[in-house]
């Protein structure tokens, strides 16, 4: 009973800032024209229906921030909107790139991707013919249009299962790999 507890005042406490979590986004103009046929509907979201999404927040006053701007507001550093959230996409894919970034830059809304330097075979093939995940130089165009690099790991290995030798190198690899991508620290990490 006592989970319950915590989970409740976690959900109703005051400074409470909800994250949205996404992965990849889908044209739906592709999707209708049948230039792409996406199989792996469940981590996509069609680029109106996120543009809608986007909408909505303004609309009804949320303030999108990025990790550092959480982090201050809970150190008593800056104070919190009335309404915060934030935008995260795991993996990095191309898809957030060419077609989440500039519905962001046009709203002026943030987001923070969770980007893989070297995905695996798998992650790869998940999405082969459908998405992709970027390169290293659209990890710094999605930097220059303004969304916040967080790693995700090297090679989106499911970290629970590593030798602890492999899981330091997946993690501070990534790490040093994206600051150097990147130009300064990486701050932030999301568990594949």
């Amino acid at each position: 009973l006592a989970w319950w507890w915590l989970v409740w005042r976690g959900e109703h406490a005051s400074d409470r800032i909800p994250v949205l979590c996404y992965h990849r986004l889908t044209s739906k103009a592709d999707l209708d024209s049948g230039k792409i046929v996406d199989d792996e509907p469940v981590w996509t979201v069609l680029d109106e229906t996120f543009a809608g999404q986007l909408d909505y927040l303004h609309v009804h006053g949320f303030e999108t921030l990025d990790l550092d701007q959480v982090l201050a507001i809970q150190r008593g550093e800056r104070s919190a909107p009335d309404k915060g959230v934030v935008i995260t996409f795991d993996d990095g894919y191309e898809s957030v790139l060419r077609l989440g970034a500039p519905l962001l830059a046009e709203r002026k809304q943030r987001a923070v991707v969770y980007a893989l330097l070297e995905p695996d075979a798998y992650t790869n093939g998940q999405v082969e013919g459908i998405d992709r995940i970027c390169t290293h130089d659209e990890i710094v165009k999605m930097q220059e249009m303004g969304l916040q690099i967080g790693s995700h790991s090297m090679t989106h290995a499911i970290l629970t299962t590593l030798s602890s030798e492999k899981l330091k190198w997946e993690v501070e690899a990534s790490k040093k790999g994206l600051a150097d991508l990147c130009g300064g620290e990486i701050h932030h990490f999301c568990i594949p």
